[in-house]
């Protein structure tokens, strides 16, 4: 540890990682900022987790670990990753992702700018790693961006965002404040971006467009079987049932934009429906229309084709090629 009080943690929630966390942790050591320390909440790990943790922090007193004696849900595990960090803010990783080599030093750059402010979370921009070793392309060089919480949150719902949600892999927090608010809600799949949403009621969001982080697709994601069953479209019907009821009026939201809101879940049936297509997983796409709501049948034959196009051209700015089935 470079000190007692380091300028920023780097939350590390790892379960049965060998497959992917030393490439992790080493990208995190490599860092040209070092001012930091490196916490990893194992979630009893059966593997060789525990060895490979073991064996960094003999090479790095930087690096920290706290083992769970039971099994915990994803999203507790990672309040129990932010919940060891011994400093204000906590660069949130996931084990199977990188780190460029810069991407540390962007982000205190960004705190020493936003530390006096109302910020509390910062985003990055991100790579996206293929199995087959494609890379999508890198930015460099791009100045961050501060933008109001509510307004941001406002334009999610809205459907006119120009920024990038961030995802766990992609986000600084400030502890507190993350604390503050409830920290991850354990009933989601995708309790991060919910819980930005609801960060953003009270507080700021900063962006850093570079691309500081590489997430890396395979099908043993978590995101991959939520998007099969379906569970990001249940979670966003829960989950905008309760935030529109206790936040849209502090966003300003007026009927039709509350209609637009309650839309969310049936878009992300309809992008869910697309990626299986476009991965050619027949098999799964089948299994997921008894899943969709009757009511929402009617819309999927044109909201199908639309998201389909939609992941089609992202792939094609981001890869140069089709990059099916990469969706996350």
């Amino acid at each position: 540890m470079t000190s007692s009080a380091p300028r920023l943690t780097v939350g590390l929630p790892v379960r049965n990682g060998e497959n992917y966390l030393s490439a992790g942790i080493e990208s995190i050591l490599a860092q040209s900022f070092g001012d930091f320390v490196l916490w990893i909440s194992d979630n009893n790990s059966s593997d060789g987790t525990a060895d490979i943790i073991a064996h960094y922090a003999k090479l790095d007193g930087r690096v920290h670990a706290s083992r769970s004696d039971r099994l915990l849900p994803l999203g507790q595990n990672m309040n129990r990753a932010v919940a060891l960090a011994p400093s204000p803010w906590v660069k949130l990783f996931c084990h199977d992702d990188l780190m460029r080599a810069d991407c540390l030093a962007q982000i205190d750059e960004a705190i020493t700018r936003w530390d006096a402010t109302a910020v509390a979370l910062i985003g990055n921009g991100e790579t996206h790693l293929l199995p087959s070793g494609l890379r999508s392309m890198e930015v460099t060089g791009q100045p961050h961006a501060h933008l109001d919480g509510k307004q941001a949150a406002r334009a999610h719902l809205l459907g006119t965002r120009t920024y990038v949600m961030p995802a766990v892999t992609t986000a600084t927090v400030r502890k507190a404040s993350f604390e503050s608010i409830g920290r991850f809600d354990g009933r989601f799949d995708h309790f991060d971006h919910f819980c930005w949403l609801r960060m953003m009621v009270h507080y700021d969001l900063a962006y850093l467009p570079d691309t500081l982080t590489v997430t890396r697709l395979h099908e043993a994601q978590v995101t991959n079987s939520s998007r099969v069953s379906l569970g990001w479209m249940n979670d966003y019907r829960t989950f905008m049932r309760e935030y529109l009821a206790e936040n849209a009026a502090a966003l300003g939201l007026g009927v039709l934009g509350r209609t637009r809101a309650r839309m969310i879940p049936v878009s992300v049936a309809a992008k869910s429906l697309a990626s299986e297509l476009r991965a050619g997983r027949l098999r799964n796409f089948a299994k997921m229309i008894p899943q969709i709501p009757v009511s929402w049948l009617a819309v999927m034959p044109l909201l199908v084709p639309r998201s389909w196009w939609e992941l089609h051209r992202r792939d094609q700015d981001h890869f140069g090629s089709d990059g099916a089935g990469t969706a996350r």
